[in-house]
């Protein structure tokens, strides 16, 4: 079984069996690599250099992997004081398994290519219970040449 520290944005390698005639992933096991029973689930496709988030639900945890593409996935802890905020940056393609993001966590995915991503959310999502950061916010001393790069494309 692998341990998980679900206090911050984690990385979740599930067993994948290959033979001959191609391969089998094993996603979800309640307990053991799944860290909650999901309320919804969400495919979304997006356009490459397209940036989306911070989204921030503090009621609300969930889990992101890609289906087909490259993304910079980004998640930014909120729940500590705002003197010093801690972002994790996790690069990932289909091959790189889920990424678990925590409650009071803004989270944010910068798409390198044209992307499929899929998120189990531990809520229904509510547009009304989530909050706005853009991820080139100055308050986030994200670097410059992303601001520059991609402030015409984010959402």
């Amino acid at each position: 079984m692998q341990h998980l520290d679900l206090s911050k944005p984690t990385r979740i390698e599930c067993p994948i069996y290959k033979d001959d005639r191609g391969s089998l992933e094993v996603n979800l096991i309640d307990g053991e690599f799944m860290p909650f029973s999901p309320k919804q689930i969400i495919t979304a496709n997006c356009h490459k250099n397209t940036l989306k988030g911070l989204h921030l639900n503090y009621d609300m945890c969930k889990m992101i992997r890609v289906l087909n593409g490259g993304i910079l996935d980004i998640a930014v802890n909120f729940n500590s004081d705002n003197t010093h905020l801690t972002i994790y940056e996790f690069m990932l393609t289909q091959e790189d398994g889920w990424i678990f993001i925590p409650k009071g966590y803004g989270h944010g995915i910068l798409f390198f290519t044209e992307s499929k991503v899929e998120y189990l959310l531990s809520e229904p999502y509510k547009d009304k219970s989530c909050k706005n950061i853009k991820l080139i916010d100055p308050f986030l001393k994200y670097s410059d040449a992303l601001q520059k790069e991609f402030s015409n494309n984010s959402h």
